[in-house]
């Protein structure tokens, strides 16, 4: 278990220090005037002043060095155009990304495992094809398109939920974490609490058909190995229901697969909730990263994306610590090089 720690975080740590520089490279590239039109007034002297006050003019191994140095410490420095600190920003959109990411994660496994229990213990002919209909309708319909599909039915047709926006300016917002769900409810305002989960409903409804595809093709994928089927057979020969056979024995044998499958398929919840969070004017990172890129805003786009792919491999490391945790053959598999 120790070595495949270390082993696993060695390799992610790799991969982490490869994207970052990936990354600072093209921020490098697609800055270009970005410090010159970030004035109101474009003076080349003034830009020429910035960019040495930022340490523009140095050697790029240097200024590699220093960003992942800020980036430590949490020095991020300003936006070029409106002079606002990106960690405060970061700081008030994150949890608002966050919470929807992990909302949609949430209800996409309980879709996937439902419709994928339900397909192999019902006796009905259409539940078998739920899963596959699951699979289509999250891994090849674009997010946006059910964004706005869900926009019509939902919110403008039948009036149920708002078109955007994360809470109802009318109300007093609670304050602590930023996950506007655990702030209500530390605070016991229900009306809060309602709203929050009324504007949370349908982005994230939308956001959970993807990993809902991803948790039903896994399960399906894996309930069909022979071990699997062999399984199968020998508890119905001791009178169990299938209820009790997918509930008591499934699961907690899928269990790591699982994981490891919920904790990739959170990165991609990171960036499909950028689309997602433009269809619902969603006041997340999303947005916040997509507005910089335009407008060429260099700290913005170093720091705050960095960031995003820090929790991505933050979350697929502690997924693949808890499976072999449940699974510790996971670990002994990988160490002699073979495929699970």
């Amino acid at each position: 278990m120790i070595a495949f720690a270390v082993r696993k975080s060695l390799l992610l740590l790799a991969l982490f220090l490869t994207a970052s520089a990936l990354l600072f490279v093209a921020s490098r590239l697609a800055l270009g005037d970005g410090v010159l039109l970030a004035q109101k007034a474009p003076d080349p002297e003034r830009a020429a002043e910035i960019e040495a006050a930022l340490g523009l003019h140095q050697p790029w191994p240097v200024q590699y060095v220093s960003y992942l140095s800020n980036f430590l410490s949490g020095q991020w420095g300003a936006s070029l155009l409106n002079q606002r600190s990106v960690a405060d920003e970061v700081k008030n959109r994150l949890p608002a990304t966050l919470e929807l990411s992990l909302s949609a994660l949430v209800i996409g496994l309980l879709i996937g495992v439902g419709t994928t229990l339900l397909a192999e213990a019902a006796p009905w002919r259409w539940a078998r094809r739920l899963p596959e209909a699951l699979g289509a309708l999250g891994l090849t319909v674009p997010i946006f398109w059910l964004g706005l599909v869900f926009i019509i039915l939902g919110a403008a047709w039948l009036g149920w939920f708002p078109v955007s926006g994360r809470f109802d300016f009318i109300l007093e917002r609670p304050t602590g974490t930023g996950f506007l769900v655990i702030d209500s409810l530390a605070a016991g305002d229900w009306e809060a609490l309602g709203s929050a989960l009324h504007h949370l409903a349908l982005p994230a409804f939308c956001l959970s058909f993807f990993p809902a595809a991803v948790v039903s093709g896994l399960l399906r994928a894996r309930m069909r190995e022979p071990r699997w089927q062999r399984l199968i057979i020998a508890l119905r020969a001791k009178g169990l229901s299938p209820t009790s056979i997918w509930l008591r024995h499934g699961l907690r044998l899928l269990g790591a697969p699982l994981i490891i499958a919920l904790g990739t398929s959170f990165g991609l919840l990171l960036g499909g909730s950028v689309l997602t969070e433009t269809v619902f004017a969603w006041p997340g990172m999303g947005r916040y990263l997509v507005g910089a890129v335009l407008d060429r805003d260099v700290f913005i786009i170093q720091y705050a994306l960095l960031l995003v792919m820090f929790l991505i491999f933050v979350v697929v490391w502690l997924a693949e610590m808890l499976a072999v945790a449940l699974n510790p053959r996971l670990a002994q598999m990988e160490g002699d090089g073979s495929a699970r």
